[in-house]
């Protein structure tokens, strides 16, 4: 049976509610219906040791503000759009401004800051869904969103993704969880390796923004094909890592059909999380620039390069940049997409 707890109450007095999985190997995931944020993710290390893995906040307060939008699904288009503007059927459209002259994860209105209506499905997944109502964010149509997470018994969370919309429209859903496989107190990376299959990112001007070419990292700082400590490299003398501070880049995947797309271990706790997509592309990010203004779990300032996010994603941009994978999402169809976190023990 899924457990569902109260997580407090908004400042407008609306009740929040973790929906809690649970699988017989120890590993938990605690989802909020609000904001469909990953709050906490339990999982043993190779003593047997369960420690949350991910960043976040200790009740609904943290969530209400959540800049840096931490375990949260991130729509009605993750990632940045040029000049907070892009044509669609012959019309403009006028995004919010939120990242300089540029639109990030689709302006202030996030998806992260609504609720959705969860349904427990069994005993192992919950539902979030809502509707994003003509225009919200400065999108068109009506779209339908269903997210599902599902823990299993092989400590696999999956992430899957279904919309539709009633007019043509953007979409492109991530979710922005923040892991640290020591544990979130830890607040430390330089135990973390890192794989990425990709060899070439989706370039980017002076402000991160995606320009439409395409860069080749092959036996650069940032080639993370063979297992890397990721601390080694990420302040390197490499122009993309400068513009980032750090890894915060759109790595163009090259899908192995049963090999995991991207790794990350940690030596100390033995721990392992192989991530599987089958969406084109993946913001790698370092955290690098979350605040310690931000307070998170335990009262723990978040500070800058604790954490790595793996953003599955199309492409940034794509809905100004014709050559890139097209994120249309046409009227009446269905959009499906899955993302999966495995979790085992590095041998």
């Amino acid at each position: 049976m899924i457990e569902k707890r109260s997580f407090g109450k908004t400042k407008d007095g609306q009740e929040a509610f973790l929906y809690i999985l649970r699988n017989r190997k120890g590993m938990e995931a605690h989802i909020l219906d609000y904001g469909a944020a990953l709050v906490r993710l339990y999982v043993p290390d190779k003593k047997g040791q369960i420690d949350d893995i991910v960043l976040g906040f200790d009740d609904i307060t943290g969530y209400e503000v959540n800049e840096s939008s931490q375990g949260v699904v991130v729509g009605r288009v993750a990632n940045r759009i040029g000049g907070g503007t892009f044509t669609l059927n012959g019309r403009t459209y006028m995004l919010d401004q939120n990242q300089g002259e540029n639109t990030l994860h689709s302006g202030f209105d996030r998806y992260g800051f609504h609720f959705y209506k969860a349904y427990p499905e069994e005993e192992s997944s919950v539902t979030l869904k809502r509707i994003s109502p003509h225009m919200e964010q400065g999108f068109p149509g009506n779209l339908n969103l269903a997210v599902t997470y599902q823990l299993t018994e092989e400590n696999e969370l999956i992430l899957s993704y279904e919309a539709r919309s009633d007019r043509d429209t953007p979409l492109n859903l991530t979710n922005h969880s923040y892991f640290n496989l020591g544990g979130y107190q830890t607040q430390d990376l330089s135990t973390h390796q890192i794989l990425i299959r990709s060899s070439v990112i989706t370039a980017t001007d002076e402000n991160s923004l995606c320009n439409g070419s395409l860069l080749s990292i092959a036996n650069s700082p940032m080639d993370l094909r063979r297992m890397t400590p990721i601390m080694e490299r990420i302040d390197m003398d490499y122009k993309p890592l400068k513009i980032g501070a750090g890894f915060d880049h759109n790595y163009i995947l090259e899908h192995k059909e049963g090999e995991p797309d991207a790794i990350a271990e940690e030596t100390v706790s033995g721990r392992r999380m192989e991530v599987y997509t089958d969406l084109p592309g993946m913001q790698f990010y370092t955290a690098n620039w979350l605040s310690e203004s931000e307070i998170g779990k335990g009262g723990i300032p978040h500070k800058p390069r604790t954490a790595v996010c793996f953003e599955t994603q199309f492409f940034p941009n794509s809905c100004n940049i014709p050559s890139f994978p097209d994120t249309i999402l046409k009227e009446g169809e269905k959009f499906k997409s899955t993302t999966k976190y495995c979790f085992r023990i590095i041998k």
